[in-house]
């Protein structure tokens, strides 16, 4: 099993790379999948036209789908309704592992471990 694969909108366009972070969990304790847009659209492939896509931010990827990299760094996060950030989860992915930086509030925060294998 692959690391990463491609992620599809319903309408069958390019949303981006889909990866599992194993640090960021939703209701079950599974890991979190996080579509990361990326600049390099696959072959054969149309980027989505949603505003989210097309004007957001896009990461670098190695095209590598076994042993993935992207840049810049991901770090997603929480927000209270007063604006402050909880849950913070910032990462380098380069060859298949992640990075967990030390800003992290989580268990993971200053280890690297492999991605985990994504289920086909």
């Amino acid at each position: 099993m692959a690391k990463a694969k491609i992620a599809l909108n319903d309408a069958g366009e390019f949303r981006g790379i889909e990866i599992l972070c194993p640090a960021c969990r939703y209701y079950g304790g599974k890991s979190l999948p996080h579509v990361l847009p990326v600049r390099q659209i696959p072959e054969g492939l149309v980027a989505s036209s949603s505003s989210v896509y097309s004007s957001g931010d896009k990461w670098d990827w190695n095209g590598d789908f076994n042993a993935p990299t992207f840049t810049p760094s991901l770090n997603t996060y929480g927000v209270l309704h007063d604006g402050t950030h909880v849950n913070i989860c910032h990462s380098f992915i380069r060859d298949g592992k992640i990075q967990f930086l030390g800003d992290c509030t989580h268990a993971l925060a200053g280890q690297t471990v492999d991605l985990p294998e994504l289920p086909e």
